[in-house]
């Protein structure tokens, strides 16, 4: 299961339906922050999950530390829309396998 958390409708949906198309996985959910994120955590658990750096109720690393407290053995990318080092390293701290630009 794959869970997508992004606050931007266009993007999420944009990578919603690029996953769907290139993974047998299926999609848990879209969640716009972190209040969201808890929520679809306590109804399913997720293999996989791209966390945007731009949430409006939490960091990304709060989140990434979220899923995984959850979900152990998840694979967190975090996406950045810009190439702040300090936003992306503390994702990485708290457990994302890596990141990368929304650009790319």
């Amino acid at each position: 299961m794959i869970l997508i958390v992004e606050p931007d409708e266009l993007r999420s949906e944009y990578y919603a339906r690029k996953l769907r198309k290139q993974t047998d996985y299926q999609l848990a959910g879209i969640a716009r922050g972190k209040r969201q994120t808890t929520t679809l955590l306590r109804r399913c658990s997720v293999d996989f999950a791209l966390v945007s750096t731009t949430l409006a109720d939490g960091s990304a690393a709060d989140v990434v530390a979220l899923i995984l407290k959850r979900n152990p053995d998840a694979h967190v990318l975090v996406v950045a829309d810009t190439a702040d080092e300090n936003t992306v390293m503390q994702a990485v701290s708290a457990g994302a396998n890596g990141y990368m630009l929304a650009s790319e």
